[in-house]
């Protein structure tokens, strides 16, 4: 629920972008002049969720549903392998731009 400030915040779908957002532009699918802020943003926003001793809060997987308060109640797990892996993959793309532009801010 990305308008709702009390709900958990997303990463997984986050790092799934960026990751395909470098890519491309690892590959020369995607401009860099519109995409390669995207991707720097998005990785910003996965590395800030990152805490100091390398642990990711994730939220357990998630059915849809229209009631609201399912997705503001859903349990928090720590370092979930099957979302890691989107991370995983977004840092290894954006190491790969990281060292083809030569800019790492």
């Amino acid at each position: 629920m990305l308008t709702r400030p009390d709900s958990y915040q997303e990463l997984s779908g986050t790092a799934i972008v960026t990751m395909t957002i470098a890519r491309g532009l690892n590959n020369g699918w995607l401009s860099k002049e519109v995409y390669e802020k995207c991707a720097r943003n998005g990785w910003e926003a996965i590395a800030s969720a990152i805490e100091t001793d390398g642990k990711v809060h994730i939220c357990v997987g998630t059915m849809s549903s229209e009631d609201g308060s399912y997705y503001l109640t859903r349990p928090k797990i720590d370092d979930d392998s099957h979302e890691i892996i989107g991370l995983i993959f977004a840092g290894i793309e954006m190491e790969k731009l990281v060292g083809k532009t030569g800019r790492s801010e």
